[in-house]
């Protein structure tokens, strides 16, 4: 996955980005070129909204672990195909702080789906506000 070619925006380009539930898909040096991305292309003092899978979730720990990729796991019982990472509010201070001043950064559940399969754990997830720290 090439980022330069899915977001092929300038520079400080936007003035508020939001990543929903898609960093959570993407290997470590993925992942670290995604968050990289996202504050490229964002202007200084602009917004940045993040919702990641939270290692509370029930399905923390299940599958089979990703080698040098700490707290991802394949093949995971009850979520359709692929990999899944799994934050901690401390890697995701760690991730944005650099570059974000965090407004605000809160672990959230949602009750399971009443209809259907797919979120039938419910979803333990860690949602951030971050604004882009100006550059001196």
């Amino acid at each position: 996955m090439t980022f330069s070619i899915l977001n092929p925006y300038p520079e400080n380009y936007f003035n508020a980005s939001l990543s929903i539930h898609g960093l959570q898909y993407g290997m470590k040096t993925q992942r670290e070129k995604a968050f990289a991305e996202l504050e490229r292309t964002l202007q200084q003092n602009g917004l940045l909204f993040v919702a990641v899978l939270s290692k509370s979730h029930p399905l923390y720990g299940q599958g089979l672990p990703i080698p040098g990729d700490p707290d991802s796991f394949r093949e995971i019982p009850d979520l359709h195909v692929g990999f899944r990472h799994f934050f901690d509010d401390i890697e995701l201070l760690q991730v944005l702080s650099c570059h974000f001043d965090i407004i605000s950064l809160e672990e959230h559940y949602s009750e399971p789906l009443q209809q259907g399969n797919f979120f039938k754990h419910g979803l333990y997830e860690w949602r951030v506000l971050a604004q882009k720290k100006k550059t001196p």
